[in-house]
């Protein structure tokens, strides 16, 4: 009995460190996005976890994560962005989709976020789909 506590226990303490671990990683990558620095894949595959379920009802994660994704639309960073977000659940997708019919912050620039999805090169159907969530 004493053992199964104590793997149990052990389970839960290694599960939490993990998720303050990601935790710390996600917001660096969101601060480094919100300072408009270039991110690598590794960073935006970081930022898109702020999406698991796990974090998805972090008041504070979730209102930062809001002003990022935006951040990230606006910035350099968007069309790689957009080619790993397509790599994503349907789950994962929808919350980003969320987010941006959402936005929390009143200095979000939708002029610029829909600039930088017009110029891409790629024409595919999820820069199609944030675009129209932009526009309404």
């Amino acid at each position: 009995m004493r053992l199964l506590i104590f793997i149990t226990f052990s389970f839960f303490c290694l599960n939490s460190f993990s998720q303050v671990e990601d935790y710390q990683g996600i917001m660096q990558v969101m601060d480094k996005a919100c300072k408009r620095e270039k991110l690598s894949v590794t960073e935006i595959k970081s930022f898109l976890c702020a999406y698991e379920n796990k974090y998805i009802f972090n008041v504070e994660l979730g209102e930062y994560r809001n002003e990022t994704l935006f951040q990230i639309i606006a910035s350099d960073n968007v069309s790689l962005f957009l080619s790993l977000l397509k790599k994503e659940s349907e789950d994962k997708i929808s919350k980003v989709f969320s987010d941006l019919q959402n936005p929390i912050s009143d200095t979000i620039n939708l002029e610029v976020c829909l600039e930088n999805l017009y110029s891409l090169k790629k024409n595919n159907k999820l820069r199609k789909r944030i675009i129209r969530i932009l526009e309404q």
